[in-house]
């Protein structure tokens, strides 16, 4: 955009700005729907009042009771991640599990059936649904988070913003396995076009490379602007002209947090870690572990 900038230091110039989101390679996990059953949250819990806390207390008060209503009671709601909010451990029980810090996220994917993101307010890009659709995960997530992605209902992900649409989304991921298999699809897809690697590598370059060019044209652009030539070696400032910005959408966030590996669930086997490949519906190999519901 051309003209002042405004609330910023540089005036006159034009503002190019490059967004910069996540890099994330692909890890589909490889465990076939009817083989998994329960439902995946991932994230830090430091206190009561926060994002991440609000969002699985709303969960386990409004939606966990109006899911138990359609599909019964024959899954677990894993919370993985530190927790040290009071009110979740108040909540904890054989249903709602607080697994603490995994050093290894891939094979709590792979009992997944759902990811969910039930976040009322937050800011920031939602690294956490990132990385379920990396992993192959279907989610359920609200409005918020799916603005704040851009993915749309019902092609990468399902939103909802009321508990009992929420409760029928997460519904939907253990009764229709073409949706599971479809929202897998188109979330592993939109990743690949927004989180490559490689994409992330030469945007980040063009914005530095850019922006040292703006800091070496700037002192000339200054002198000439004031009537002035510019004489003997001027001192590299702030860019005063043609400024390049990186406006990273993970700004915000709450964060995850360092994980480390955490103890066993009783009476929950692990999966071993799957490969990186993706798999087509019945061509996957379910580690041994994927045989055991919960009790």
């Amino acid at each position: 955009q051309g003209g002042a900038h405004q609330g910023g230091a540089h005036q006159g110039g034009p503002l190019r700005v490059a967004v910069l989101g996540h890099a994330l390679t692909r890890m589909p996990s490889r465990t076939p729907p009817e083989a998994r059953h329960d439902l995946l949250f991932v994230g830090s819990l430091a206190q009561d009042f926060t994002p991440n806390a609000d969002a699985l207390a709303w969960f386990a008060a409004e939606i966990m009771p109006r899911l138990d209503a359609r599909i019964g009671t024959g899954w677990r709601l894993l919370v993985v991640g530190s927790c040290t909010a009071r009110r979740l451990h108040a909540l904890a029980g054989e249903r709602l599990c607080l697994v603490g810090p995994a050093q290894d996220l891939a094979p709590w994917f792979e009992l997944a059936r759902g990811f969910i993101a039930p976040t009322r307010f937050a800011a920031g890009l939602p690294h956490k649904v990132h990385e379920a659709a990396a992993r192959g995960v279907p989610a359920v997530v609200t409005g918020l988070l799916a603005g704040q992605l851009g993915w749309t209902d019902g092609r990468e992900l399902l939103v909802a913003d009321e508990a009992e649409a929420f409760a029928a989304h997460c519904a939907r991921l253990y009764q229709d396995t073409a949706l599971w298999w479809r929202l897998r699809q188109g979330a592993l897809d939109r990743l690949a076009r927004e989180c490559d690697p490689q994409h992330f590598a030469a945007t980040l370059r063009a914005v530095v490379e850019g922006s040292l060019s703006a800091c070496d044209a700037a002192p000339d652009a200054g002198a000439q602007a004031a009537g002035a030539q510019p004489a003997g070696p001027q001192p590299v400032g702030p860019p005063l002209v043609g400024p390049v910005r990186a406006a990273s959408r993970a700004g915000g966030a709450e964060p995850d947090g360092a994980l480390a590996a955490p103890a066993p669930l009783a009476g929950a086997a692990r999966p071993a870690p799957a490969g990186s490949d993706g798999a087509e519906p019945g061509a996957a190999d379910p580690p041994a572990a994927d045989a055991a519901r919960p009790g």
